[in-house]
């Protein structure tokens, strides 16, 4: 089982020029089809970045909102923020969550998980995250759902109760 370090992505994450890479995802959303809806907390800032790089590097378009949608914010609840995360969902093949210890304090990630899960049965999957003390985090909920290992330049879907499909066969189930 090859679960990514906390550790590594939050330090990919860092020597990522942000500035650079914001100024190249400017071109319009509408239309726009994802790989991945990277669901996470806005306090994992360097992790995601690093997520997003790793996912971009094997091949695939991850959503992050603070990314695409920069001026949405996301600090509060408003209808036109969950009409923005709705559409970005719709537009994702499926949906990743990224378990860290932040995550369990999120208002927002359950929510866009139960909207995920009803849209499209089947399609999210949870992103173990293991920090230099070998702990995870997360809802027993989150157990429910398969799980992302990455091997190489490889995804792969860990069933509960074991199995496991590639990245692709498990889309097109």
């Amino acid at each position: 089982m090859a679960i990514l370090s906390i550790e590594y992505l939050d330090e990919l994450g860092a020597r990522f020029e942000k500035s650079a890479g914001l100024a190249q995802l400017t071109e319009s959303l509408q239309g726009q089809k994802f790989d991945v809806f990277l669901c996470h907390s806005s306090k994992d800032v360097n992790v995601i970045w690093g997520i997003y790089r790793e996912l971009k590097r094997i091949g695939l378009l991850a959503y992050v909102d603070w990314i695409h949608d920069s001026e949405l914010d996301r600090s509060t609840v408003t209808a036109e923020n969950a009409q923005t995360i709705r559409t970005r969902l719709r537009q994702s093949s499926c949906l990743f969550y990224v378990r860290t210890r932040n995550s369990e304090r999120s208002q927002w990630m359950q929510w866009e998980v139960g909207y995920m899960d009803g849209r499209k049965p089947g399609k999210v999957a949870v992103l173990l995250l293991q920090d230099r003390e070998g702990q995870q985090y997360g809802k027993e909920y989150l157990d429910l759902y398969p799980y992302i290992d990455k091997v190489n330049d490889s995804l792969f879907v860990n069933y509960p109760g074991g199995g496991y499909d590639g990245y692709e066969e498990w889309l097109r189930k």
